[in-house]
């Protein structure tokens, strides 16, 4: 079941005048909707000549979203994704495919007709929620086009996806709900892999691993979880982030993350970040690193001087391609050095013993 757990409540915003609406019948009931809207004229008004030519374009953008926008399921798990590529190259996330290996089948919807994909590559659930899907049979698949940058705070966006709910004759019913864009890289605890693009775009169940798209039609998130207790706080993850997992599976074929083998914390007295632990035998341990190193700079960046320092370093390292060189520059004994590492793939910290944690002289 998707991680996206809440009601069936219609929260999308139409406007603040014209009250909330699900699109839940595709393009030609949306366009509907809003041409019957007996305040459309005045919303339009309100919101400024931008937004009112923004409302026009929705059922264009719609109507060509819907094409590329698909259902996934699996034996225990279902959610949304989209069609990147013509090839057939499908993104989800990867906690809708978690009891699929890689390589193997699952069952992909477009526009109601069933087609069988392969999982080519998921990253950890946990953490880099993404995972693609290969569809075959045809090089001219239906496609959505990622945005270019992020998107503005306060811009309007659609939710679009197959969320748990009514069902048509053909299956689940593709939906279209509206919001705007009520926070921009937000970061929480449970991951370290993505900034979050925050949404009042109402989402449901199985909304999971679809498209957030703006007025241009260009994808700038992947729907991907909310809080069940809290109304209107949705989030997908950003574009630039898929773009990153997009390149590395064109790299490696896979979506692990990086790691250096290390663990940081923030020094409150110094006000920087400090090496509090060194695994043994991982790639900080042979690179020469030690525990108390503080950390100066990496790949040339220098830490900010406050605790969000150390959320931007763990975010950078999950980030890293495994098999790559980076370089760290620390502090000891009040000394800057230079040490270069090769990024390994995530794993679980290995058990440590006393003699394995160092922390030298000077």
């Amino acid at each position: 079941m998707s991680r996206l757990r809440y009601s069936a409540a219609l929260l999308a915003l139409l406007s603040s005048v014209s009250g909330a609406q699900d699109w839940t019948s595709g393009p030609g009931q949306a366009k509907a909707l809003l041409d019957s809207s007996p305040a459309k004229a005045l919303a339009d008004r309100a919101r400024g000549p931008q937004a009112a030519a923004a409302a026009g374009r929705w059922p264009d953008a719609i109507e060509r979203a819907q094409k590329a926008t698909v259902r996934i399921e699996t034996d225990s798990h279902w959610g949304s994704g989209f069609i990147l590529r013509a090839n057939g190259l499908v993104v989800t996330n990867a906690h809708v495919v978690p009891d699929v290996k890689i390589g193997g089948e699952l069952k992909v919807l477009v526009e109601g007709v069933e087609h069988k994909g392969k999982l080519v590559a998921s990253g950890n659930k946990d953490c880099r929620d993404i995972a693609f899907v290969q569809l075959s049979g045809r090089t001219d698949w239906p496609t959505l086009a990622l945005a270019t940058s992020d998107p503005r705070l306060g811009e309007e966006v659609l939710a679009l996806g197959y969320p748990d709910g009514p069902k048509e004759k053909k299956g689940p019913a593709f939906t279209v709900t509206r919001g705007i864009v009520s926070g921009l890289n937000r970061l929480y605890d449970d991951s370290a892999c993505h900034r979050y693009v925050q949404t009042d775009a109402s989402v449901n169940a199985a909304n999971s691993g679809g498209p957030l798209i703006g007025a241009d039609g260009g994808v700038v998130g992947i729907n991907t979880w909310g809080f069940l207790e809290k109304q209107q706080l949705n989030f997908a993850i950003r574009s630039p982030d898929l773009v990153k997992a997009l390149e590395q599976f064109d790299r490696v074929q896979h979506l692990a993350e990086g790691s250096l083998g290390l663990a940081v914390g923030f020094d409150d007295k110094r006000k920087k970040v400090v090496v509090r632990q060194v695994y043994g035998g991982r790639s900080a341990a042979k690179a020469g690193i030690y525990q108390g190193d503080v950390l100066a700079a990496y790949n040339g960046v220098t830490p900010a001087g406050d605790e969000f320092a150390v959320d931007a370093f763990v975010h950078w390292v999950r980030n890293l391609v495994p098999g790559d060189r980076v370089t760290l520059t620390v502090l000891r004994g009040g000394n800057p050095r230079q040490i270069p590492l090769v990024v390994e793939k995530h794993a679980d910290p290995p058990p440590q013993r006393v003699a394995e944690i160092r922390n030298p002289k000077g």
